[in-house]
């Protein structure tokens, strides 16, 4: 199961970056992932522990402390566990695709999870409640990058 959201960032790439990866301005700004931190290392490479603290939308607040996968020029994502393997897993991402659109540099924006586990399938409102996650980051994001006020 999974759910994959995209949108378009009137800035280069190198620019949204900067904005994602200053982790602990997120509570400014990012209504999903309210709180980032790096736990075992300086910076997230690959292998490092996150502890992450979201609000999903029609959910409880929670903290769990994914691994990071992977940290490329085009990727960022984490695989996570929500007590159990068998219960709940994700490997979830950012992608940061440079695109042109009328001569100018910007950024194609997708982020998406792989689910895995038994409560995905028992509980199919998670999904939808949870792209619903995804896209208001998504748009906080693209307002943070661009100036815009977030609403």
């Amino acid at each position: 199961m999974s759910i994959v959201t995209e949108i378009i960032i009137d800035a280069p790439v190198a620019e949204v970056k900067e904005v994602f990866f200053d982790f602990p301005g997120h509570e400014n700004w990012n209504p999903f992932f309210k709180s980032i931190k790096v736990v075992n290392a300086d910076k997230p490479d690959v292998g490092t522990r996150l502890s992450v603290y979201m609000q999903p939308e029609n959910g409880s607040a929670m903290t769990f402390s994914p691994t990071v996968l992977e940290n490329s020029e085009k990727e960022f994502a984490w695989r996570g566990t929500l007590f159990f393997e068998f219960l709940a897993t994700g490997r979830h991402y950012f992608q940061f695709i440079p695109v042109t659109e009328n001569g100018k540099e910007v950024t194609k924006l997708i982020q998406g999870e792989d689910f895995g586990g038994l409560i995905f399938y028992l509980m199919k409102g998670i999904i939808r409640d949870t792209e619903v996650s995804f896209n208001k980051l998504n748009v906080a994001l693209k307002e943070k990058v661009e100036g815009k006020p977030s609403s």
